[in-house]
């Protein structure tokens, strides 16, 4: 709720639809970031959340070098994706994943050029072992920590729904 006096409504004649704009990228906004990483309580359990609180495997990739990650972790990731999710999957992580995989091939480190593929001069859909890629600043960010974390997620997107109620 947005109060407003005649005289501004008057004076600005948009400015009913811009706050409405406002109140939807708001609305947007907090539910990409719950989607993410809610914590259930109250809101959205997060992808991300969800996934911290799986045990079991093939939901977790232990990276091959504590602290880093490398493209054998991504093939890793890949590899471990039932194939019958493979054709429908989607990467999404925040934008230091993607700024540290796009530097795997500066490093020589063994991700070829046809794995991640973007030209970085125009508006493309990033591209990760032939499947698109989502980058959001709502998803966990890369810290090189030697402990558990969760920093990216490979998989079908096609059954994950986001169902809400009618609002007032």
């Amino acid at each position: 709720f947005i109060p407003y006096s005649i005289e501004v409504a008057q004076d600005y004649p948009g400015v009913a639809d811009e706050m409405s704009t406002l109140l939807n990228q708001g609305f947007v906004d907090l539910l990409a970031k719950k989607t993410c990483v809610g914590s259930g309580s109250g809101e959205p359990t997060g992808i991300f959340t969800t996934l911290a609180n799986q045990t079991n495997s093939p939901s977790h990739i232990t990276v091959t070098t504590v602290g880093t990650l490398g493209a054998v972790d991504v093939r890793k990731a890949w590899m471990t994706l039932p194939e019958r999710y493979r054709p429908r999957a989607t990467w999404v992580y925040s934008p230091s994943v993607d700024g540290t995989i796009r530097a795997f091939a500066n490093a020589a480190s063994g991700l070829a050029l046809a794995d991640f593929t973007v030209d970085l001069t125009k508006n493309g859909v990033d591209v990760l072992m032939g499947r698109p890629v989502v980058v959001t600043d709502y998803a966990p960010q890369f810290t090189g920590t030697t402990g558990a974390a969760n920093i990216a997620v490979i998989g079908d997107f096609s059954n994950f729904l986001v169902v809400q109620r009618a609002g007032m």
